[in-house]
């Protein structure tokens, strides 16, 4: 094994560019609310052995945060990764994984769902990417046909007849729409 010194090896820089539906990107700024943009780094390693899981990525070379406001673009730039980390990935290739999130996670009115952007680190290397994001609560086109209110998001018209959309709450998680009773 070749011996590694303390020197930092370049990692890539990169933008990613939040964009949020009209109601997140509205409750974030009434909140005064800022949104962290994680970016992780990790890889295969060339031992083989190392390799317990293969979902799991055996080289971590790290992780940096950047925070914006609603409506800015995070910029990820003079990432610097051990030597040592590096010199254990296979063929120096690493992956970059993206994650949003906002700022305040105490609070439930603010909580988003994100895409979640992974891939090579060439995939990002001088590239702006996008990260869509709305509120965990909010539907979106594939869960109501059309929503013009937020009336309707509560008191919805194709509430299922025998009902009563007043006495009802709808929820919507990733496993689809759901009532319960108020």
């Amino acid at each position: 094994m070749t011996a590694c010194s303390d020197t930092s090896i370049n990692g890539p820089q990169f933008s990613i560019s939040v964009e949020l539906s009209e109601w997140a990107s509205a409750e974030l700024k009434a909140l005064h609310e800022k949104i962290i943009v994680v970016a992780y780094f990790d890889g295969d390693s060339k031992h083989s052995a190392d390799q317990t899981l293969p979902s799991l990525r055996a080289v971590y070379l790290g992780s940096t945060e950047v925070l914006i406001k609603p409506g800015k673009i995070a910029r990820f730039s003079n990432i610097q990764f051990s030597e040592c980390d590096y010199q254990l990935l296979q063929d120096g290739r690493y992956n970059v994984t993206i994650n949003v999130y906002p700022d305040n996670r105490e609070q439930m009115r603010n909580a988003l769902r994100c895409t979640t952007l992974t891939g090579l680190s060439s995939e990002f290397d001088g590239r702006t990417r996008t990260v869509k994001c709305r509120l965990m609560n909010e539907w979106n086109d594939s869960d109501i046909p059309e929503i013009h209110s937020r009336h309707e998001l509560i008191h919805p018209p194709h509430c299922p007849p025998a009902l009563d959309a007043d006495r009802l709450t709808a929820s919507v998680d990733d496993y689809g729409l759901s009532w319960r009773p108020a």
